[in-house]
């Protein structure tokens, strides 16, 4: 167990950070470039099908010692790949001391912390405990991956085609649809286990988490100079993928236990909430471009 523990250790501290550092430079050159960054990222979706579909495909014919020599060649590929990848050239510092601590000084920054962090931190009972509860509801495996599939597809679709619609928006107004959609989405999921409607509800996942990243982003891209932005990115994913969605997750554990898919009610709390900060987010920032050089 502790030699396990201290590798994941290691992995969490060297892994982690690639998400936010990866997202800043595509950012970066998605703007030099005049590229579109939702169908720049559709393609982490589309892997993230192939892969899961690929393991399983291998792991039906071989055994489960195979997921560490999996990760052993996707960590080479990954290695060489980031190796590659450009090196954007920023100005110096805008300021001096802590970049962290200048932006978690700014009120607005800290209201679009909310807003992404209560987003993210809904989908903590959906991530830990929507396979398990479909599996105890009766559907087969293969039925549980076709759940899982159609969200992300929806995903990638909204990736590939938001490019339009997303530009000039109010990052406002792009949380407070993604916070709409989970309120619906997690209400009808805590209150029943019918096909149809599950199937009815998944694609609202290019909302909840599709719109959601995009405004995200697109926050990032034109409220801050690009010398604070791998600060920004930073805090971002930590908060919303790390304390927030981690603590949604640790708090849905004894509340399953205890209530079951009703546990969903709370993750349309969380929505809501994220709507809240959203309002607030459109009205104390006006959508000015690199808001926080002063």
């Amino acid at each position: 167990f502790w030699w396990l523990a201290a590798l994941s250790v290691v992995i969490g501290f060297t892994f982690s950070p690639l998400l936010p550092l990866g997202t800043t430079i595509t950012v970066h050159e998605c703007k030099a470039r005049e590229l579109d960054y939702g169908r720049v990222r559709l393609w982490g979706s589309l892997a993230f099908i192939l892969a899961s579909y690929g393991a399983g495909w291998v792991l039906d014919g071989t055994s489960t010692e195979w997921i560490v020599w999996m990760l052993f060649v996707a960590g080479i590929v990954n290695f060489a790949i980031t190796t590659r990848m450009p090196d954007p050239q920023t100005d110096r510092p805008l300021r001096s001391g802590s970049s962290l601590m200048y932006l978690l000084r700014k009120p607005v920054f800290l209201i679009y912390l909310a807003c992404i962090g209560f987003a993210q931190g809904a989908h903590g009972t959906y991530y830990a405990f929507a396979s398990v509860h479909w599996e105890s509801a009766g559907y087969s495996h293969e039925m549980i991956g076709v759940f899982w599939s159609i969200g992300v597809i929806a995903e990638i679709v909204l990736f590939a085609v938001a490019g339009r619609f997303v530009r000039g928006r109010h990052p406002g107004i792009l949380f407070a649809i993604g916070a709409g959609s989970g309120i619906l989405r997690w209400i009808v999921l805590g209150t029943t286990d019918n096909l149809w409607l599950i199937v009815l509800v998944q694609p609202l996942h290019a909302m909840t988490f599709g719109i959601t990243h995009l405004a995200a982003v697109s926050f990032i891209a034109r409220a801050i100079p690009q010398q604070l932005a791998t600060s920004a990115q930073s805090l971002m994913a930590t908060l919303s993928m790390g304390v927030f969605l981690g603590s949604s997750i640790w708090i849905s554990g004894p509340l399953y236990e205890q209530f079951g898919s009703q546990v969903y009610y709370l993750m349309a709390v969380f929505s809501a909430i994220s709507m809240g900060f959203a309002i607030v987010l459109t009205r104390t920032w006006r959508g000015e471009d690199q808001t926080f050089c002063n």
